[in-house]
Parts: C-alpha cells; structure tokens; sequence
C-alpha cells in the first residue's frame, strides 16, 4: 500500500493492532474459562484480517506464515479434544479454552488470506 494515498488508514492500523491484541490477551486470561477462548480468537483474528486488507497479502503472510497457521490449528484441536475427552484433568476447561483461542485465531488468519489473496480487486497490484 502505498503510503501517501492511505496513510491515514495505514496509522489507524498500526495503532489498533497492538490494542486488539492486548484486549484478546485480557480476554483468554483474566476470565473463567467458558468460551472466551473464542472470542480471543476472534478478536487476534480480526486484528489479523486488518493488517491483511490494510498492508496487503504479502505482509499478513511474513507475519503469519500460513503453514505456522495451519500447525497452530491443528494443535489447537488437539487441546481442545484432549480437553473434552478427558475432562477429569487438573486444567482440562483451560485446555480447551486454549484450543478455541487457537483454532479461531489460526482459521480466521487463514481466511483472511485466502480472501484478500484471491479478490483482484484487493490485490496489492492494484494499491
């Protein structure tokens, strides 16, 4: 993105990013566990999806590669079934809370990717 065009948007983006995450932080860690994984996942995920629409596919993929992505989803699924099969575990719900938080943050990366990679009228050759 070139910066004279969007410098505005591009600031906004560079300020909020760090907010986003620091909210989904306080989200996954001050709560009792009870679908806040979720929604952590979700805001790490739309903070992510801004950076890809804002500073374009290149970029979103040099901060999260998408084979890290697909690792951090599948091992967010194995917290999670190993969380719901054996519930007696000491931290079991955290587990699965950690799980969620994975699964949506890494699937909503991928998205963001697939999306802003494949419409041509948001490709970077067009900024």
């Amino acid at each position: 993105m070139r910066s004279g065009r969007f410098g505005l948007i591009a600031a906004a983006a560079r300020f909020y990013a760090p907010l986003m995450v620091l909210f989904a932080m306080a989200l996954l860690f001050q709560r009792a566990p009870g679908g806040v994984g979720f929604a952590a996942g979700l805001v790490i995920g739309a903070g992510f999806a801004l950076q890809a629409a804002v500073f374009g596919v290149a970029a979103a993929r040099r901060a999260l590669p998408p084979l890290l992505a697909r690792w951090l989803l599948a091992i967010g699924i194995a917290f999670t079934v190993a969380g719901a099969a054996f519930p007696l575990l000491p931290y079991a719900p955290q587990l699965m809370e950690a799980g969620g938080f994975l699964v949506c943050a890494a699937a909503t990366a991928l998205i963001a990717i697939v999306f802003f990679g494949r419409v041509p009228t948001l490709s970077d050759a067009e900024w």
